[in-house]
């Protein structure tokens, strides 16, 4: 569950990020 969590976050940092 928390790895399924930090994965969401992180894809949606990389998107914010473009």
């Amino acid at each position: 569950m928390l790895l399924s969590a930090t994965g969401s976050l992180k894809q949606e940092e990389q998107e914010s990020r473009c």
